[in-house]
């Protein structure tokens, strides 16, 4: 079965997630450069591997950093953010997923 008759076959393609995550770490920790690498990369086989290959449209993440340790006031301010970002969903970019017909049936890149 080649890769676009899989994708074809997917009953997931109208289908859209939100990946929302609380973290101990800052910011800068988990952004390129960081300590622990940027979040995005680390959400990847999330997003790009298990959503995005059933053909789900992936929405771009929600992060709350550092939240066991921000103040009251600060973790108010998460979630105000959070209940606009819900309340916006059709404004949210979507991550770019994979192009299949770029890939062979065995998900080799095409030459």
């Amino acid at each position: 079965m080649s890769s676009s008759a899989f994708m074809a076959m997917v009953v997931w393609q109208v289908k859209k997630a939100l990946v929302s995550v609380s973290t101990g770490g800052r910011d800068d920790m988990l952004s390129e450069g960081g300590i622990h690498s940027d979040i995005n990369e680390i959400l990847k086989p999330l997003s790009h591997g298990s959503l995005g290959y059933v053909g789900i449209d992936v929405l771009k993440p929600f992060h709350a950093f550092h939240a066991p340790y921000v103040s009251a006031e600060a973790c108010l301010e998460i979630l105000d953010k959070w209940r606009s970002e819900l309340a916006n969903l059709d404004e949210r970019k979507c991550l770019a997923r994979p192009d299949f017909s770029k890939f062979d049936e065995y998900f080799f890149p095409i030459t």
